[in-house]
């Protein structure tokens, strides 16, 4: 809320709204208004890190966002591996991939495995963004 906002700025801090598409216009109107630091698209109403991505329509929000907002606009839920955040990231500023991963390192017993694991996962999809 926007009562949050002297709080978070005395700690350095900004507020990150997310917008979803069941959002509203008028709540995405608002939220691209408001944005600080950046605005996270949340590319389908289900759970993070699911099968139901349409690269299509997340673009066309994140192109209805941009075109409100001076914030970048990142794009999160549903980009799992380097196909997916490639066709996201040709409109979005950013792609969060966080579900995937930390399902991969669930089970790691040490660092080195973790590390291991986490390189092999996020090396592809480095590569298809550059």
């Amino acid at each position: 809320s926007e009562s949050m906002r002297p709080e978070l700025h005395a700690a350095g801090m900004q507020q990150i709204f997310l917008v979803a598409p069941t959002s509203s216009p008028a709540r995405r109107t608002r939220m691209a208004a408001s944005a600080e630091g950046f605005l996270y698209y949340v590319s389908f109403a289900g759970v993070t890190g699911g099968s139901q991505l349409d690269p299509v329509a997340v673009n066309a929000a994140v192109a209805e966002l941009k075109a409100m907002s001076y914030a970048p606009v990142a794009v999160g839920f549903g980009v799992k591996d380097a196909q997916s955040a490639k066709s996201i990231a040709t409109h979005a500023d950013a792609v969060v991939v966080g579900s995937a991963l930390v399902q991969l390192l669930a089970d790691c017993s040490s660092a080195a495995q973790a590390q291991s694991i986490a390189q092999e996962f996020l090396a592809p999809i480095r590569s298809a963004l550059d």
